[in-house]
C-alpha cells in the first residue's frame, strides 16, 4: 500500500482547504480550483481521497505541495545522459516500463505539469555536483548574506546503498 499525508477520509477540495488554512494562502478557493486543474482531478475534487488510485493521490499531494506558490527548482538532464546516468551505476529505473528508454519517457510524461510550474530548470546533463551546488547557491542564496542558506548536493553510486544522510 502506498501511503501518503493526505486525509483519507475526506475529499480532495477539504483536503486542499485545510492545507491552504495552514499557509495562509490568500483567495484559497481560486488557487485551490487552479491546482485541482494543474494535477487534472478538478472533476474529482469532491470525491473522498480513499477511493482514490495511487496515482490520483500523488497527484493531490502536488497540487497541496503547489499550493502556497513555492519556488520549484527542477532539475533535469537530456534523455541521453540519464540512460547513461542509469547504466553507468547499473541500476533499474523505478517507473514501470519494458525498456529504460520508455521508463524515462513515462517518468516525463508524469513530472510535465511539476516542470511547466517550475520557477527555474536546470540542465544537470553537463554539470558536476560542485557546478550544481554553486548554481543552486546563486540562485537561492540571500546576496546579502550567503551564509543564511545551506545547499548540499551529493553524488553516489548505488552500489554500496544509499547514503544515511540523504533525504
Amino acid at each position: 500500500s502506498q501511503e501518503t499525508a493526505l486525509y483519507e477520509e475526506v475529499s480532495a477540495l477539504q483536503n486542499l482547504r485545510f492545507a491552504a488554512s495552514l499557509y495562509g494562502v490568500r483567495h484559497a478557493d481560486a488557487r485551490i480550483s487552479e491546482m485541482l486543474r494543474l494535477v487534472g482531478l478538478q472533476d474529482r475534487a469532491r470525491d473522498v481521497v480513499r477511493g482514490f488510485s495511487g496515482g490520483m493521490k500523488r497527484r493531490l499531494e502536488i497540487a497541496r505541495g503547489l499550493l502556497h506558490h513555492p519556488k520549484i527548482l527542477f532539475l533535469d538532464a537530456p534523455d541521453e545522459v540519464l540512460i547513461r546516468r542509469f547504466e553507468g551505476n547499473r541500476r533499474r529505473h523505478h517507473f514501470p516500463a519494458p525498456t529504460l528508454e520508455d521508463a524515462i519517457s513515462g517518468e516525463r510524461t508524469l513530472l510535465q505539469a511539476i516542470r511547466d510550474a517550475s520557477d527555474i530548470v536546470i540542465d544537470t546533463g553537463s554539470l558536476n555536483t560542485n557546478q550544481l551546488h554553486s548554481r543552486i547557491l546563486e540562485l537561492f542564496s540571500d546576496s546579502s548574506d550567503p551564509t543564511k542558506m545551506r545547499v548540499n548536493v551529493m553524488s553516489f553510486g548505488y552500489s554500496n546503498g544509499i547514503p544515511r544522510d540523504v533525504d
